[in-house]
């Protein structure tokens, strides 16, 4: 049987939380390609900007978490 120390057991979780974060926003980076190119280009659509907003305030909330776990 493994036994793992309760600190330990929670530095793991917030090493995985700090990952997953990560992950979800190159994922967010990589969603807004589309709609950013339609913004450069001229023919972005009322969704592609509703879309981008979205976005950018998904990845605020996850950069504030982030920034918790790193400082905490």
């Amino acid at each position: 049987m493994i036994i793992i120390d309760e600190n330990k057991k929670l530095q793991m979780d917030k090493d995985k939380r700090i990952a997953k974060i990560k992950y979800d926003l190159t994922m967010i980076d990589s969603k807004s390609l589309r709609p950013l190119r339609a913004v450069s280009s001229g023919t972005a659509s009322d969704d592609d900007i509703a879309y981008l907003a979205s976005l950018e305030a998904e990845a605020n909330n996850l950069r504030n978490e982030l920034k918790e776990l790193l400082n905490g």
